[in-house]
């Protein structure tokens, strides 16, 4: 689709303010709150590599014969190849008030005055990064429309208003999926829950079955950015909020915001995920995490700007990525979800 830039502002009022305003979006909280370990540079694929030990303990003898088992093995990172690309004529604003920033003796090979140039890249990138926070989380291979059997992401439990094939989120597996198709991940039951009862049927529950599992339980009473987490929705996250306010005993200014933990534990609310899904398990910047994102940032440029072709008085913006996402261990995580796979 050629020429995307749609001007609607083009009465004239005087010259207009060196600044434009863009739209609020949601950040790539994954990222900024350290949330997963991000690799960078993958040419291909990487393989998270992983090793356990079991079985080692043996009554004595005085030629003891071997016991146990020692596996390596591990989680792959493949990171999916995909884009964006828009084209646009600059020549568009010769109808706006930044019509004045234009090289005025120039009619070939203008570009963008240098204000719209510099915000609409901003905006570029604040759309990128909420795109990612979404896939991050809820990106499924299957969602896309060319699919061999596509999956409406309403029939896994999505509601009926979402938005992830209109967004193209299908360009890789995410975490959500990732989780559901794990058969060692502790998933428990979905119950319903609200302001009342959140801590009783979600989040002591979720903290239960990390303690109760032998291989797990070492995660246990680890507090901080670097222990267990519980990473929740907005949403979820002001229903916990919403406990805390009903309770009987609190601190004297109840409009003070809400504490981001549970018995110790840290809680963060990223974007990209929606009410009913929660996960309690280490997700960290570092290889202590089980929370991994793969990227290649490195080999393409992620993000340009220039002319379609001498010709043309058509620009683009593209952008090429690289990305994939992986849990390390599925048997050190709880997660609870009405999502299904």
């Amino acid at each position: 689709m050629a020429d995307s830039l749609n001007i609607t502002d083009t009465s004239w009022s005087g010259p207009a303010l060196d600044y434009m305003i863009t739209r609020a979006v949601v950040d790539v909280d994954t990222i900024v709150k350290g949330c997963a370990n991000v690799v960078d540079g993958i040419r291909k694929q990487i393989t998270i590599p992983r090793v356990e030990v079991s079985g080692l303990i043996q009554h004595y003898a005085v030629t003891p014969t071997s016991s146990g088992n020692t596996t390596v093995d591990g989680r792959v990172l493949d990171p999916k190849k995909f884009e964006m690309y828009q084209e646009f004529n600059p020549a568009d604003f010769e109808q706006h008030f930044f019509a004045e920033q234009f090289e005025q003796d120039r009619l070939i090979d203008r570009t963008l005055p240098p204000t719209a140039e510099n915000f609409i890249m901003l905006q570029y990138m604040k759309r990128l990064n909420e795109y990612f926070e979404n896939a991050f989380w809820n990106s499924r291979l299957n969602f896309d429309p060319a699919y061999a059997s596509p999956v409406n992401p309403t029939t896994v439990g999505y509601p009926l208003t979402n938005t992830l094939v209109a967004n193209a989120d299908y360009m890789f597996d995410g975490f959500i999926y990732k989780a559901l198709t794990d058969p060692t991940v502790q998933a428990l039951t979905p119950v319903a829950y609200d302001n009342t009862n959140i801590r009783e049927n979600v989040l002591t529950p979720m903290r239960q079955t990390i303690m109760n599992n032998p291989i797990s339980k070492a995660l246990s009473y680890k507090y901080g950015p670097l222990g267990l987490r519980y990473f929740m929705s907005y949403a979820d996250q002001d229903t916990y909020e919403e406990a805390l306010r009903k309770d009987v005993y609190k601190n004297i200014d109840s409009t003070q915001s809400g504490i981001n933990r549970y018995k110790g534990h840290d809680i963060v609310p990223l974007a990209g995920l929606n009410a009913g899904t929660l996960f309690l398990t280490v997700g960290r910047p570092d290889i202590q995490s089980n929370f991994w994102i793969g990227v290649n940032s490195t080999d393409d440029v992620q993000l340009e700007m220039k002319k379609t072709s001498n010709p043309s008085d058509l620009w683009y913006v593209k952008g090429i990525f690289k990305v994939d996402v992986n849990h390390g261990w599925g048997d050190q995580m709880a997660l609870f979800t009405n999502l299904t796979a």
